[in-house]
């Protein structure tokens, strides 16, 4: 009761759940309750409580006026009278917290005028409080009690005209300020809201953990085979890829027609992207001018199915040591934008339980320097990791075809003519 009477005399809590105070010196007196009940012919059961302060002498506190056709039923503090019990709050349907939550909007509104009336120069903080306190009773007898109801008041044109009249004096500069101090107070307001309501759900939501998938290198096709430029340590190779996420098309995050990275509705990262956003994350990382042919996420049964074509130039260090018998692999390299230590991590796979292996293919009938190099059907696997820094690797696996040079062609086209000149020569 404290804060009641530090202000304020008295304050009555009628139905509409507003405030009004009451025109009686400040006095540190015990207080009673005075409990008069709605009219009976109105629908509306909330009772009306009217706190008054009481002189600290013997005598008896005086009832609140009311209308005769009222039913009143009176509480009052008498000195050894033991015969009423006085109500509850909660007996009256009203409890502790609607009433606190009464105060303190009145004290916004308080807060808020004096605020304004600062801005504008209307005295010291003293006398910006007296004037506020005159504000406030103006606007009391045109019922608004609260900040949002004086925002609601002043976008009213009729209720505006009487908000800006002498009995309420808010015009001129000070009504300019008091919208801008109404403004600051809902972003105030709303971004306590937003960050209350952030940290209630952060504390409901946990942050999903990283979840392992295993994408199963099912098919690899290396094609047209053409090009290589040994100065340039580079080949030319068209690659045809498929990976498989077992039993994906049960998975309700990754059969999502979404590409992107998803966000849950409160803008955190869920950390369960789709198969789409997988397929988008292959690279290669030895490629150089890689072109997409196609690209696109098929089912098989309960299978998902990632599926890439690409055509483009690769590097390779060429080992000419024992040229003109020398013999390169050829290597593509496939690779995942999805650190191994990520919150999305992945791993290749390439040998199955009671499953066929991975179907690994070179095209030799297409290979378009077959009179210099022997091409192997075979293409050789090695899932491993990339990645600049030890901290940070990302899952791949290396494809290997091998060429085995024909030293018969260099023997005949170069080793023996120069040879011829050199005897001539002689």
């Amino acid at each position: 009761m404290d804060d009641l009477s530090r202000e304020d005399d008295g304050i009555t809590i009628g139905p509409d759940g507003g405030l009004e105070k009451l025109n009686n010196a400040r006095q540190s007196a015990p207080m009673n309750i005075t409990v008069m009940e709605a009219p009976a012919a109105s629908t509306d059961t909330k009772s009306l409580i009217s706190f008054k302060s009481c002189s600290t002498s013997n005598e008896d506190c005086a009832n609140s006026p009311g209308d005769g056709s009222d039913r009143r039923g009176t509480v009052a503090s008498r000195k050894g009278s033991a015969d009423v019990s006085p109500p509850t709050l909660s007996s009256l349907g009203l409890g502790s917290s609607l009433i606190m939550k009464s105060i303190a909007d009145s004290r916004n509104l308080h807060k808020m005028i004096s605020r304004a009336l600062l801005r504008v120069g209307a005295g010291d903080l003293e006398e910006c409080k007296q004037k506020a306190r005159s504000i406030e009773e103006g606007l009391a007898t045109l019922y608004i009690r609260t900040t949002d109801q004086l925002r609601e008041a002043l976008e009213a044109p009729e209720i505006l005209a009487q908000i800006t009249s002498s009995e309420v004096g808010i015009r001129g500069l000070l009504l300019s300020a008091i919208r801008n101090e109404l403004k600051r107070d809902s972003v105030r307001s709303a971004w306590k809201d937003t960050s209350r309501k952030g940290t209630e759900k952060s504390k409901k939501k946990p942050m999903n953990k990283p979840l392992l998938r295993t994408l199963d290198v099912i098919r690899v096709d290396v094609t047209n085979v053409a090009d290589l430029d040994q100065i340039n340590q580079t080949f030319f190779a068209r690659v045809f890829l498929i990976l498989r996420i077992k039993n994906g098309a049960l998975d309700n995050n990754l059969t999502k027609d979404f590409d992107g990275f998803p966000f849950d509705e409160d803008g955190r990262p869920t950390f369960r992207p789709s198969a789409k956003w997988y397929l988008n994350q292959i690279d290669f990382p030895n490629g150089r001018d890689i072109h997409t042919i196609d690209s696109k996420v098929t089912t098989e049964g309960n299978n998902l199915q990632l599926i890439k074509r690409v055509e483009g130039r690769f590097c390779e260090k060429f080992e000419l040591h024992d040229l003109p018998y020398d013999q390169q692999d050829l290597t593509v390299t496939i690779s995942l934008n999805c650190a191994t230590e990520g919150p999305v991590p992945v791993e290749f796979r390439t040998h199955f339980e009671d499953e066929p292996p991975a179907q690994l293919r070179v095209d030799t009938v297409n290979f378009a320097q077959s009179d210099i190099w022997d091409l192997s059907p075979r293409l050789r696997s090695n899932v491993t990791t990339v990645g600049a820094s030890s901290a940070r690797r990302f899952p791949a696996v290396h494809l290997s075809a091998n060429v085995q040079r024909k030293s018969q062609f260099l023997l005949i086209n170069a080793a023996m003519p120069c040879s011829c000149i050199a005897f001539l020569s002689l």
